[in-house]
Protein backbone atom coordinates (compact mmCIF):
# COMPACT_ATOMS: atom_id res chain seq x y z
CA UNK A 1 0.00 0.00 0.00
CA UNK A 2 2.68 2.40 0.94
CA UNK A 3 5.41 1.64 -1.82
CA UNK A 4 1.74 2.25 -4.42
CA UNK A 5 1.39 5.64 -2.96
CA UNK A 6 4.41 7.14 -3.18
CA UNK A 7 4.84 5.24 -6.99
CA UNK A 8 2.12 7.28 -7.54
CA UNK A 9 2.64 10.52 -5.64
CA UNK A 10 4.10 13.74 -7.49
CA UNK A 11 7.29 13.68 -5.32
CA UNK A 12 11.41 12.23 -7.21
CA UNK A 13 11.23 8.61 -7.43
CA UNK A 14 14.36 7.18 -6.54
CA UNK A 15 15.62 4.12 -7.10
CA UNK A 16 15.82 0.94 -4.80
CA UNK A 17 18.90 0.56 -2.73
CA UNK A 18 19.49 -2.61 -4.66
CA UNK A 19 19.86 -0.77 -7.68
CA UNK A 20 21.97 2.37 -6.35
CA UNK A 21 24.27 -0.36 -4.81
CA UNK A 22 24.50 -2.44 -7.91
CA UNK A 23 25.26 0.39 -10.75
CA UNK A 24 28.22 1.95 -7.85
CA UNK A 25 29.94 -1.26 -7.77
CA UNK A 26 29.61 -2.13 -11.23
CA UNK A 27 31.18 1.71 -12.17
CA UNK A 28 33.66 1.01 -8.85
CA UNK A 29 34.52 -2.25 -10.87
CA UNK A 30 35.66 -0.57 -13.91
CA UNK A 31 37.67 2.31 -12.79
CA UNK A 32 39.44 -0.20 -10.66
CA UNK A 33 40.69 -1.72 -13.80
CA UNK A 34 44.24 -0.58 -14.59
CA UNK A 35 44.70 2.36 -16.46
CA UNK A 36 41.52 3.63 -16.41
CA UNK A 37 41.84 6.11 -12.97
CA UNK A 38 44.64 7.65 -14.96
CA UNK A 39 42.84 8.78 -17.60
CA UNK A 40 40.95 11.13 -15.92
CA UNK A 41 43.51 12.15 -13.44
CA UNK A 42 46.77 13.05 -14.18
CA UNK A 43 48.40 13.14 -10.00
CA UNK A 44 49.16 9.67 -8.92
CA UNK A 45 48.25 10.61 -5.74
CA UNK A 46 45.45 11.08 -5.86
CA UNK A 47 44.78 8.15 -8.12
CA UNK A 48 45.81 6.16 -4.96
CA UNK A 49 43.81 7.78 -2.48
CA UNK A 50 40.57 7.12 -4.62
CA UNK A 51 41.29 3.40 -5.17
CA UNK A 52 42.54 2.94 -1.54
CA UNK A 53 38.70 4.17 -0.58
CA UNK A 54 37.43 1.14 -3.24
CA UNK A 55 36.25 -2.42 -1.32
CA UNK A 56 37.89 -4.94 -2.59
CA UNK A 57 36.81 -6.47 -5.54
CA UNK A 58 37.04 -10.04 -6.56
CA UNK A 59 36.04 -12.25 -9.61
CA UNK A 60 34.25 -15.10 -11.04
CA UNK A 61 38.12 -17.23 -10.78
CA UNK A 62 39.48 -19.67 -8.20
CA UNK A 63 40.03 -16.54 -5.99
CA UNK A 64 36.16 -16.31 -5.62
CA UNK A 65 35.82 -19.90 -4.79
CA UNK A 66 38.65 -19.35 -2.53
CA UNK A 67 37.44 -16.63 -0.83
CA UNK A 68 33.57 -18.07 -0.47
CA UNK A 69 35.49 -21.33 0.96
CA UNK A 70 36.32 -19.05 3.29
CA UNK A 71 33.84 -17.35 4.88
CA UNK A 72 31.63 -20.83 4.51
CA UNK A 73 34.11 -22.57 7.22
CA UNK A 74 34.80 -19.16 9.11
CA UNK A 75 31.12 -17.96 9.09
CA UNK A 76 31.61 -16.95 12.86
CA UNK A 77 34.29 -14.55 12.05
CA UNK A 78 32.72 -13.02 8.93
CA UNK A 79 28.89 -12.81 9.71
CA UNK A 80 29.07 -13.31 13.88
Amino acid sequence: MCRERLEHCDAALCPSVAYQLSGAKKVQQDLARPEVLERFLDDKEQVDLIRACFAGTITNSLECTTGMKAASDEFDLYCG
